[in-house]
């Protein structure tokens, strides 16, 4: 029954119970024994030791020389299960040994019982374990549905992830083994690997070469992936279709991931925009595949207000799409502006009187003679005023001091400020005091009056109600004027 080819395998209980009776006969009746017969044998196969034998239950020896002798008849043999074979003796009992219980009855009941269990055992196997497992249908159904212990049998599943955007998210797509396929399980239980449609699967990004925009957003949304388009400039790829994608196609990556498209853009013409208003730049922009950039505000002689005087890069010149465009819009005719200013003198009180010169643009502007009182009654700064239109952005003046360079600034009209650029050493001499006017005895009326001719000034400004002569006033340059 536990014969390893079937062919050898006990097939019937009668077959079985045949076989368990020869065993117990055999065991009991000695008629069945098998006999031996010496055959008379050539002087090549007599063994060089004595043979020993029993004839009639009597045990005797024969030589070498017997066993080829020609004239010897061969006797029968019988063997004695009961008799114990004798060992190689000088001495050998004559006397007939008693006969001893035969152990076959209890070793034939011992093989009995092992059989009859090996076949209890075998026809349980046949029956139970043994018997073929139908593998269930679980394609098109939810992993999250079934129940597994509704079976009569165990099921071990493993699970692994894919994608199809035509099937629902946990609907099983495929299992290993296939339905309804019939295994012989040892352990009453079988092992299913399930194939479950999942959105955080590992997916090959799709190829989407010569898509356009739309299409390739779509297609990557419907694969689950988060598109992000980017512009790049190629004359090379057809404009609004897809360059390349990062990850590259065919790489697989988990789902829901992001995956750049870069778009192919051609480079446009910058239009005209000079004398257009802020929302007819902005649509002509925007035809173009252009944007507006920074927006500033000038005074212009030549355009209105409103319009635009000036653009960042020139019209015709080419372009990546969406670049912005910076504009300059006009504010009009520009006013005049004044410009106080103020020059401290406080280092030359020692050498008054003094000549101060201010020149704007290369034009002189203003020539005073400065007096020790005039830098008293002024705390020592110099004041004066410049006038010119808001479009000039950069005037140099300089200031002079008895003809020597004294400092520098930069006027800026349009914001209405100036600075102090730079200040130069100016060498003077310590003027001497005028001692003619000790003696006014030794000087006649008309002498004296010219003496203190550089005085006249200081005549005027004695009246603390008015103003001086003196004080600077505002000059404009003679090219301000004509304009």
């Amino acid at each position: 029954a536990l014969a390893i080819r079937p062919e050898d395998r006990i097939q019937t209980a009668q077959e079985l119970l045949d076989r368990i009776m020869t065993l117990k006969d055999f065991g009991r009746d000695p008629t069945k024994k098998k006999q031996k017969r010496i055959d008379q044998q050539t002087t090549q196969d007599v063994p060089k030791k004595q043979w020993k034998s029993y004839v009639g239950g009597t045990p005797y020896e024969i030589t070498p020389a017997q066993a080829v002798r020609t004239d010897y008849e061969p006797k029968v043999i019988t063997f004695d299960r009961s008799i114990q074979p004798i060992t190689e003796s000088p001495a050998v009992s004559s006397q007939p040994q008693p006969k001893r219980k035969s152990a076959a009855p209890l070793v034939a009941a011992f093989l009995i019982v092992i059989l009859v269990l090996g076949a209890v055992l075998a026809l349980m196997y046949v029956e139970n374990i043994g018997k073929n497992i139908t593998i269930p249908d679980f394609i098109g159904q939810n992993i999250g549905e079934l129940n597994f212990d509704d079976y009569d049998f165990n099921i071990e599943t493993e699970t692994e992830y894919t994608f199809d955007p035509t099937k629902e998210l946990g609907e099983i797509v495929d299992q290993d083994p296939k339905p309804s396929t019939k295994i012989k399980s040892d352990d009453g239980s079988v092992q299913i690997k399930l194939n479950v449609n999942s959105d955080e699967a590992v997916i090959m990004v799709p190829v989407l070469s010569n898509f356009d925009e739309k299409k390739a957003v779509a297609t990557l949304e419907k694969w689950t992936f988060q598109a992000e388009v980017v512009k790049e400039t190629n004359e090379n790829v057809a404009e609004g279709t897809v360059i390349r994608t990062e990850p590259a196609s065919g790489e697989r990556i988990k789902g829901k991931s992001k995956v750049i498209v870069y778009i192919a853009e051609h480079q446009v013409e910058i239009p005209a925009l000079l004398g257009l208003n802020l929302e007819e730049a902005k649509t002509k922009l925007g035809e173009a595949g252009l944007k507006i950039g920074e927006i500033s505000y000038k005074y212009s002689e030549d355009y209105e207000n409103g319009l635009i005087m000036e653009q960042g890069t020139e019209s015709g010149t080419k372009a990546d799409r969406d670049m912005p465009v910076s504009i300059v819009i006009s504010r009009g005719e520009p006013p005049l502006v004044d410009i106080d200013m103020n020059v401290d003198l406080s280092e030359f009180q020692d050498y008054a009187p003094f000549m101060i010169t201010v020149i704007a643009d290369g034009n002189q502007e203003i020539s005073q003679n400065i007096t020790t009182e005039f830098l008293s009654r002024n705390g020592f700064v110099y004041k004066f005023t410049l006038t010119r239109k808001a479009t000039v952005t950069d005037c140099t003046v300089e200031v002079k001091i008895d003809d020597q360079l004294y400092q520098t600034y930069a006027l800026d009209f349009e914001n209405e400020s100036y600075e102090l650029t730079e200040t130069y050493e100016v060498k003077m001499t310590v003027r001497e005091p005028d001692t003619s006017s000790e003696k006014p005895e030794k000087h006649s009326d008309k002498e004296s009056s010219s003496e203190s001719a550089p005085s006249s000034e200081e005549a005027v400004s004695e009246p603390s109600d008015e103003k001086p002569e003196s004080e600077p006033t505002t000059h404009e340059l003679e090219s301000d004027k004509e304009e």
